[in-house]
């Protein structure tokens, strides 16, 4: 496990939190817990990558992220170094169907080591999200990232762009996560 010293994201606001406690509160259960966060969002898809053998240890399946490319950017990759998923995504009665469009949403950086973290959600109802893992995104090598340039203009070549540039350019919304 590895842990950054990170920083909120300009765009990220923490917009409501409900819950009903069960029992005593300093037992610390609850019911109907929800969390309304606003912050930079990209669209993005799940692809099973195989599995990763570790020795001894479980073998782990492992997941690629590809992010739909906000207006103007040729591709991003290979700025998404690693996808950790909350639970086993293809067990239990919490199946993720590897097809659909799940929500990155960009809460925090570091950038002294160039990285951006969200969380990845997806879709339960009309009005409400899950959080299925955490989405790293390392924009250290923007050698990768290409801004492309408007129709008409003069230059040939694309202009290089870095991943908070990106990031700072996304649309911003709301999610409530259950």
């Amino acid at each position: 496990m590895r842990f950054y010293e990170v920083s909120l994201l300009p765009s990220t606001k923490l917009v409501n939190v409900q819950y009903s406690a069960i029992g005593p509160s300093h037992v610390g259960e609850v019911a109907d817990a929800s969390i309304v966060l606003r912050g930079a969002m990209l669209t993005t898809e799940l692809e099973h990558d195989g599995i990763v053998f570790q020795g001894d240890a479980v073998d782990t399946i492992s997941y690629n992220l590809t992010p739909n490319a906000p207006k103007g950017y040729d591709y991003l990759y290979p700025m998404l170094s690693e996808f950790i998923p909350d639970f086993g995504l293809s067990l239990g009665e919490r199946l993720v169907i590897l097809k659909e469009v799940f929500v990155i949403l960009f809460l925090w950086n570091n950038l002294k080591e160039h990285r951006h973290f969200g969380v990845i959600l997806r879709r339960v109802s009309v009005t409400e999200h899950e959080r299925i893992g955490i989405a790293d995104f390392d924009s250290s090598n923007d050698s990768h990232l290409y801004i492309q340039r408007h129709t008409g203009s003069s230059m040939k070549q694309p202009r290089l762009a870095t991943g908070a540039e990106m990031i700072s350019s996304l649309p911003v919304e709301e999610f409530k996560i259950i």
